[in-house]
């Protein structure tokens, strides 16, 4: 099980559909801007076992006793987009913001 956490759609929609062929099963949440509810998502995700978590943080700075608490619990935790700060990430993914326009 994979869980995305506020993946914009277009990635998302990528993202849901590469994974789902591989035979993943994927479960995606926006807490819509707000740090307490996406803390609260990857809390709920931890405890459903998920095998990974890709998460865009809205505050990189608040997130890394979530990350510790999943790896913790042998759950692989991506980064995308921005990082999450202090935290023993497995993956991190950016872009060219610049490049791609």
């Amino acid at each position: 099980m994979i869980s995305v956490l506020n993946a914009g759609k277009k990635d998302r929609d990528i993202f849901v559909k590469k994974a789902e062929s591989l035979g993943a099963k994927v479960f995606v949440q926006s807490a819509n801007g707000n740090e307490e509810t996406q803390m609260s998502q990857i809390e709920n995700m931890i405890n459903r076992g998920v095998d990974v978590l890709v998460i865009i943080p809205y505050n990189g700075q608040v997130l890394s006793n979530v990350v510790k608490e999943a790896k913790q619990e042998g759950i692989k935790v991506l980064a995308y987009d921005r990082m999450i700060n202090d935290a023993d990430i497995d993956f991190y993914i950016s872009f060219d913001n610049e490049k791609s326009r």
